[in-house]
């Protein structure tokens, strides 16, 4: 982060703006997990200081060896330059992942709060601090893009310019912001409608957030350039396989639910047949990606992803559901 902006310095001290945006979105997180978790219980703060307590260090810690691993050429000092943090050095899946072991944890071992309900209160909130932090990019030049060669894109895409290159780049980190706002909304809505209105069954709003975050992720993450990618598949991007596992995973929970509720259907074949051919063209159009033809390969990538999340979406909303007439029973 070497183009970090100060927010305030002198003698002592200095604050910059990345980290001031990620405090925010830290704090932004913990208040929305916190007020979320309430109104499924009054009683959760039982539950929840143990998350808080522990989650935190649990997910810095996660998310520095992320990023340690994928870089390991940037730290051949060993332990010394692991924990110096001084210049960054944070992976967003590997704090995800932290946090999620502790409510895993927390959720089975407390009697308040089920993991259920637990990850239902998290989805909004991790939405809206991957929103704030997200933004933080902007002031450490981080999140660049692939360059953009004509004036239409330059001039219809979030753009950043590099002086030293004398080349106009896309800026990836405002539209991974925009997504994660959106799905902040959507997972506040699906939130109200299993615990306010009780529409549908508690999981649901874990799984949109799943589901849009996924999504979203795999396509913004191929339009970096400074991805962290795997140590011994030095093309593939991190982010962008585990993401797509978290996907495939979600959409095989749904499909198997989805059966044991309605039974094997003809129809239900169509669906998968869209799922396959959704996830089949985007894979084909970043697995072919080429500096040519990567503006028409990533819309092919949005036509297949937008696919798979209306299709996903239907699956998703019959599966969780309440049947009204059971419960009237």
């Amino acid at each position: 982060m070497s183009n970090n902006k100060l927010m305030y310095f002198d003698s002592n001290t200095e604050i910059y703006w990345h980290g001031v945006l990620m405090g925010l979105a830290v704090l932004a997180g913990g208040c929305i997990f916190w007020l979320l978790a309430r109104k499924i219980r009054k009683d959760a703060a039982s539950a929840l200081k143990y998350i808080f307590l522990f989650g935190f260090p649990v997910g810095i810690a996660f998310s520095r060896l992320e990023y340690c691993w994928f870089r390991q050429d940037e730290f051949r000092g060993g332990l010394p330059d692991i924990l110096d943090v001084s210049e960054g050095g944070f992976g967003l899946i590997g704090a995800m992942v932290g946090v999620a072991l502790v409510i895993l944890i927390v959720g089975r071992k407390n009697g308040r709060l089920t993991a259920t309900e637990l990850f239902d209160a998290a989805s909004p909130a991790a939405a809206a601090a991957i929103c704030i932090g997200r933004l933080a990019s902007g002031f450490s030049g981080e999140e660049r893009g692939f360059e953009l060669y004509t004036d239409f894109f330059r001039r219809a895409l979030f753009t950043v310019y590099d002086a030293g290159e004398d080349k106009i780049f896309v800026s990836v980190y405002p539209y991974e912001s925009i997504a994660a706002g959106v799905i902040f909304i959507t997972t506040v809505w699906t939130f109200n409608a299993v615990y306010r209105s009780r529409k549908y069954l508690p999981g649901m709003t874990t799984a949109r957030f799943l589901l849009g975050f996924t999504l979203t992720q795999i396509l913004f993450e191929s339009w970096r350039s400074d991805s962290l990618f795997l140590v011994y598949l030095g093309f593939v991007r991190f982010n962008q396989a585990f993401c797509a596992i978290v996907l495939a995973i979600t959409l095989i929970v749904l499909c198997v639910k989805y059966a044991k509720k309605y039974g094997y259907r003809g129809a239900q074949f169509g669906v998968w047949l869209v799922l396959l051919l959704g996830i089949a063209l985007a894979f084909l159009c970043e697995f072919f990606m080429t500096g040519g033809n990567h503006l028409q390969n990533y819309c092919g990538m949005i036509i297949g992803l937008v696919a798979v999340y209306i299709t996903a979406r239907l699956i998703m909303d019959k599966v969780y559901r309440v049947n009204l007439r059971a419960v009237r029973q």
